[in-house]
């Protein structure tokens, strides 16, 4: 069954090793004196990998020592983006304006105005504060806050 499905519970990735081994029984197949394309066809209907990927890791593994094909192999890891770091003072206030009746865009606007006058340094973008919002303040808490503050209707 093929790994990349996208189901839930599946791998995303084959593994490294299978990878490996797979392009161990490539090179196996050509010093037998197969040609290297029935030699990927061969191995991909016996692993199910794909022919294509194949390819990419006889290319990757070329000129490196078999003990190093795993780690070659491995997905790379990117490092994470740093998260944006907003001023304590704004981010406390942006809370509290959305916690009132006006909508996130016109607290923000607001933060945005009261930022530059008391010097709070850096805001981020409005959408960045909506998810900071949320986890400080469920969107049923908000929705409570503005009919609470709304004026009754007779």
């Amino acid at each position: 069954m093929n790994e990349s499905t996208g189901r839930p519970g599946v791998k995303h990735h084959t593994s490294a090793e299978r990878k490996a081994e797979a392009v161990m029984a490539i090179e196996q197949l050509i010093k037998c004196g197969k040609r290297v394309r029935a030699a990927v066809a061969d191995v991909a209907y016996r692993t199910g990998l794909g022919e294509r990927t194949l390819f990419t890791c006889l290319s990757k593994t070329k000129g490196i020592s078999r003990d190093e094909y795993g780690a070659e192999l491995a997905p790379k890891r990117r490092p994470s983006k740093p998260r944006r770091i907003c001023h304590p003072d704004a981010l406390n206030r942006f809370i509290d304006l959305c916690a009132g009746s006006a909508p996130v865009t016109v607290c923000f606007r607001q933060l945005r105005a009261e930022a530059a006058v008391e010097g709070w340094a850096p805001i981020p973008s409005e959408r960045t504060l909506r998810r900071e919002l949320e986890r400080h303040m469920s969107s049923s808490d908000r929705w409570f806050a503005r009919r609470q503050a709304s004026p009754p209707t007779a």
